[in-house]
């Protein structure tokens, strides 16, 4: 392990396991020291939401004070390490418990990541928005493969992330993401005894795709729409559990009540005698 890196222990993980949190750390990784204002108008959220997020990513030894940018106003902070290293099947019961909120937070804070990049990427200029990609692959592998593609792919991140650019000053930093996993269903669960996994009535391996049967309808396309898709309203704050938008308040029914006595109709004549 690169002394620069930092081994995630069962204190660091539960300080990590929330997604606000694991963005405020990137951005001091990625973009250098920062005071709580700056952060808070980088992610767009509360400056007292940003100096609560820095004070427990402090207290848990993953960023410090930048004491040649502090002064007697503001308070810098720069991260502590390089980037995290978990292995998520060592430890006892409680660190993999920690491990799998740090995952699942980990997840939440790419997902938002990448909401955000398929908003702006169709809106860069044009140099940046060529070479950006979304790759998604699917391959048939062993065990000792995956690791095997997993080391030579971080082998070349680290070539590219320890050399410097050719033009420093163009660069900009990049995401690059590595994700690999077997396809979730395709291979039975072996939880360990302290993790309760929900019951899926559906069978791991469903097989090849079933052919539509000859007499199935085809589907009609709806009307195209030439124009190229516009990112609606951009909301930069990462995703938090629990948060969502308002739903808007259903209409109340009218409530039963006597009936309102309206025009009186005149009764129909009976005629009399003629």
């Amino acid at each position: 392990m690169d002394e620069q890196d930092i081994r995630l222990d069962t204190a660091t993980l539960r300080v990590l396991a929330h997604p606000l949190r694991l963005t405020v750390l990137n951005l001091l990784r990625e973009r250098g020291p920062a005071t709580a204002t700056r952060v808070a108008a980088a992610l767009a959220i509360n400056p007292g939401a940003a100096s609560y997020h820095l004070r427990r990513l402090a207290a848990g030894g993953l960023i410090v004070e930048d004491e040649d940018l502090g002064s007697g106003r503001d308070r810098w902070w720069k991260a502590a390490h390089r980037q995290s290293i978990h292995d998520p099947s060592a430890g006892p019961a409680d660190h993999r418990a920690a491990g799998r909120a740090y995952t699942h937070a980990l997840v939440l804070a790419r997902i938002e990541q990448l909401r955000r990049a398929a908003q702006e990427v169709p809106l860069l200029p044009r140099e940046w928005a060529d070479v950006s990609t979304y790759g998604d692959f699917t391959l048939t592998l062993t065990p000792s493969e995956v690791a095997r593609l997993r080391a030579e792919l971080f082998d070349v991140i680290r070539r590219y992330r320890d050399e410097p650019a050719a033009d420093a000053a163009a660069g900009v930093p990049v995401s690059v993401q590595v994700q690999a996993f077997p396809v979730p269903g395709t291979i039975p669960l072996e939880p360990p005894p302290d993790v309760t996994v929900p019951h899926d009535p559906r069978p791991h391996d469903p097989g090849p795709l079933q052919p539509a049967p000859d007499d199935a309808e085809p589907l009609e396309p709806g009307p195209h729409d030439p124009r190229p898709l516009e990112p609606g309203p951009h909301d930069p704050r990462p995703l938090e559990p629990g948060r969502h938008e308002p739903e808007p308040p259903e209409a109340e029914p009218p409530e039963a009540g006597p009936r309102e006595p309206g025009p009186r109709e005149p009764a129909p004549r009976e005629p009399g005698p003629a």
